[in-house]
């Protein structure tokens, strides 16, 4: 769940960056891809995101796989080609709330956003089962050798990397809604 969270978290991110240089959109007839704001995330997703996503998913591939496929057998191809898709979910996510925005609809990317996120969330919750212990596949498919998620190395770098994530998007966020 934890990867499927963060798509989720990445699309809603988006949609929120779009209301925020809602100011933008709205006053500049150029397409979405030459506006400042969409440049903006598309450096923040390009500098921030997509290294932290592939660095938590090379690092803890089963865990962030939520145990579904073995981590040893994952191609770090395909990881980053994940890591590329939360990125794009950003974009894509922000080209949907412009889109409402533009059509004079100001809400709904908030109101999809909030939701998004917290539709990540509850799967966290209701799959805590995968995302609150750590180890390999074959240990959680065994049922044996876990360790709790609070006491693991995977706690560290999601703290680190969430916290660093976070301040960058609150950079964003402040521009967004400040300079352009």
């Amino acid at each position: 769940m934890p990867l499927l969270a963060w798509m989720c978290w990445s699309v809603a991110l988006g949609l929120l960056a779009a209301a925020l240089g809602a100011r933008e959109l709205r006053s500049s007839p150029r397409g979405v891809t030459q506006l400042r704001g969409f440049v903006a995330l598309a450096t923040h997703e390009a500098a921030v995101a997509v290294p932290v996503a592939f660095w938590v998913l090379a690092r803890h591939t089963d865990w962030a796989l939520s145990y579904v496929a073995d981590g040893a057998r994952v191609p770090s191809a395909a990881l980053l080609v994940a890591a590329l898709a939360c990125g794009a979910l950003g974009l894509a996510g922000f080209a949907l709330g412009a889109w409402w925005i533009r059509a004079h609809q100001p809400r709904r990317p908030s109101a999809l956003a909030i939701g998004l996120a917290a539709a990540g969330l509850v799967g966290c919750v209701v799959l805590h089962h995968r995302v609150g212990l750590v180890g390999s596949t074959v240990q959680y498919r065994g049922g044996f050798g876990l360790a709790p998620l609070a006491g693991s190395r995977v706690l560290g770098t999601v703290v680190v990397a969430g916290l660093g994530y976070l301040a960058a998007y609150v950079h964003l966020a402040w521009t967004l809604r400040t300079r352009l």
